[in-house]
């Protein structure tokens, strides 16, 4: 079943890049795909020069959300209410 859109995160994007079954079922899951401009960063560092290119490309073809303070505030409020911890 597909699903409008969410937002995914890097290693969604990491798994369906590199074919992993898991992260191809769920990013085909969305419509609509999004990644934060945080993961278009994080997946950006980690790719090899050669598949640069081909990975900004596809990058670039999502939905990027851009940080703002109202995303920050509900990032934080959502993180205290499920106790999560910010990735070191």
């Amino acid at each position: 079943m597909v699903s409008d859109s969410a937002l995914l995160d890097t290693n969604i994007i990491v798994d369906y890049l590199n074919s992993v079954p898991e992260g191809r079922e769920e990013f085909e899951r969305y419509g609509n795909p999004c990644i934060s401009i945080v993961t278009w960063m994080e997946v950006l560092v980690g790719v090899p020069p050669h598949l640069a290119a081909a990975t900004r490309e596809f990058l670039n073809a999502l939905n990027i959300v851009a940080l703002d303070d109202a995303v920050a505030e509900r990032a934080v409020a959502l993180r205290q209410r499920h106790k999560m911890k910010l990735p070191e």
